[in-house]
């Protein structure tokens, strides 16, 4: 690669990520504005999500009690994390993937940030995810379980799965643009993915093919925030495949940018 290609790989990167960071107040407006209009006119609001979620939880904490013949007190927090962590993390990546074909116009108009987009999104499933937080806090007081130092490994775990969504999610946007059944694809791979991720089982429960919970990043990404808010401190192993992961899709994500962002107008 010439000085000059170099030039403008950096260009175009530091061009995205400028817009994006200056319009940070936009993209918050438009996370918050999205989640509200699904909701106009209604009594409760965006907390029809949360009811809906309550629900769905009672449903799998009573199926999964009978099925591994564990206590509640056991299954009801290992399921009502996975859950809701799991959810912060499809919805995001399910989303980006035609987040800017639904904003082609503003594309379309003007120059602006493609990862802000992505951004809009992420932030808008947090809120979500801070709604949905009320039901681990009341499921806590009802199991009695008290705080734990642990829990302070959350404000590194939290803002590490924010990342790793939001690079996954740049890529599988700009990706989603040139090929329309990437969208499709996703959606595919994150139906499977919720079965074969440590969501509602635990990987204890293999009899075998442990490989399926231990080489899944979304294991360990699901697990440096579980283990925490369970009391316990999460695994070198977790944290080590969550960086490592990180890491990769961010650098992907970053080169998506540099190397198609001027070519994502025409694509769509």
């Amino acid at each position: 690669m010439s000085i000059a290609s170099l030039h403008t790989f950096w260009t175009r990167l530091a061009t995205d990520l400028s817009l994006a960071s200056k319009r940070m107040a936009f993209w918050r407006h438009l996370a918050h504005q999205d989640m509200t209009l699904q909701y106009a006119r209604s009594a409760i609001g965006p907390f029809w999500i949360t009811l809906t979620m309550a629900l769905q939880l009672v449903a799998l904490t009573y199926l999964f009690t009978g099925l591994f013949g564990a206590p509640v007190e056991i299954i009801a927090p290992w399921v009502t994390i996975g859950v809701i962590i799991w959810t912060l993390m499809s919805a995001s990546l399910s989303e980006s993937a035609s987040v800017l074909s639904f904003n082609k116009s503003y594309l379309m108009e003007a120059e602006t940030s493609i990862s802000g987009f992505v951004m809009s999104i992420v932030i808008k499933n947090v809120m979500i995810a801070a709604h949905h937080s009320i039901l681990i806090v009341l499921l806590f007081i009802w199991l009695a379980i008290s705080p734990s130092w642990a829990w302070a490994w959350v404000l590194l775990s939290l803002p590490l799965i924010i990342v790793f969504t939001t690079g996954l999610g740049i890529a599988l946007a700009i990706f989603a643009a040139r090929f329309r059944d990437v969208k499709r694809v996703t959606e595919s791979f994150l139906m499977i993915g919720f079965f074969l991720t440590p969501v509602l089982w635990r990987p204890q429960e293999l009899v075998k093919n442990e490989f399926v919970a231990t080489y899944n990043p979304f294991t360990h990404l699901i697990a440096i925030v579980r283990q925490p808010l369970l009391g316990q401190t999460p695994d070198a192993l977790a944290w080590t495949v969550s960086i490592y992961s990180t890491v990769i899709v961010l650098a992907l994500a970053l080169y998506s940018i540099a190397r198609y962002r001027t070519k994502v107008p025409f694509w769509l």
